[in-house]
């Protein structure tokens, strides 16, 4: 008689503990949108042309200069090939390369109507970051994409030693799982906190067509060193 007041008084309050449980719904996941960069910081990243082929990202920090990715180009001999950037195909030339850090420097013929300013601290582990790289379509005709990926900052400071010529001894490890769908060579690594640039992407910890694996991106105080070798004024 007992169990058959507490049963008949827990429906009259709503129903049992299990038809509570089974009636609540799970709340939908929040989710955070995905950082956001200004059209000038995104328009900073342009493609590279040489030879009639796309190469790959290079990021304008300054009117007339463009720092990409050594890797881009390492068919070529560097200081006697010419280049476009953007999709107006602005003729170019490569003024220099650092091979131990894997990257190399073009001046434009003309102003570049874009270009990104340096970060001048480093960010810090796992602090959130913007990917910003083209997608090499499999299309016909050939159609390259500017894409924004959500990434993190996985390691700030990433020091490893390679059996190359490459010295990491300031190199950040960034990761976004969208990483296999672009070009990974000479994409910008962006603070979205700030819209400056973080660093940018010279490999991968796993080189593979379509692999998600982190970054390897020297910093911008590496990008800032590289410009004042060169004579070059870093924004």
């Amino acid at each position: 008689m007992r169990n058959t007041v507490i049963l008949l008084a827990a429906l009259a309050i709503g129903g049992t503990g299990c038809d509570r449980l089974r009636n609540e719904r799970t709340p939908a996941p929040i989710e955070t949108p995905p950082p956001q960069l200004d059209a000038a910081q995104i328009g900073a990243v342009v493609r590279v042309d040489m030879g009639g082929k796309f190469r790959g990202a290079g990021v304008a920090v300054d009117p007339r200069y463009v720092i990409t990715a050594l890797g881009n180009l390492d068919e070529w001999e560097f200081h006697r090939r010419l280049a476009t950037l953007g999709a107006e195909r602005v003729p170019a030339k490569i003024v220099a390369v650092d091979k131990a850090r894997g990257l190399a420097l073009i001046k434009a013929d003309r102003p570049l109507p874009r270009h990104a300013t340096l970060a001048h601290d480093a960010p810090a582990d796992r602090a959130p970051a913007v990917i910003v790289a083209f997608a090499d379509l499999e299309s016909e005709p050939p159609i390259v994409e500017l894409r924004m990926l959500p990434a993190s900052i996985d390691r700030a400071h990433y020091s490893a030693e390679t059996t190359g010529d490459m010295v990491l001894e300031d190199a950040m490890q960034v990761s976004s799982p969208q990483a296999g769908d672009i070009r990974r060579r000479g994409a910008a690594v962006f603070d979205p906190a700030t819209g400056r640039l973080a660093g940018m992407t010279v490999g991968a910890m796993l080189e593979r067509s379509h692999s998600s694996s982190p970054f390897i991106a020297v910093s911008a105080k590496t990008l800032r060193a590289f410009l004042k070798a060169n004579g070059v004024p870093s924004p």
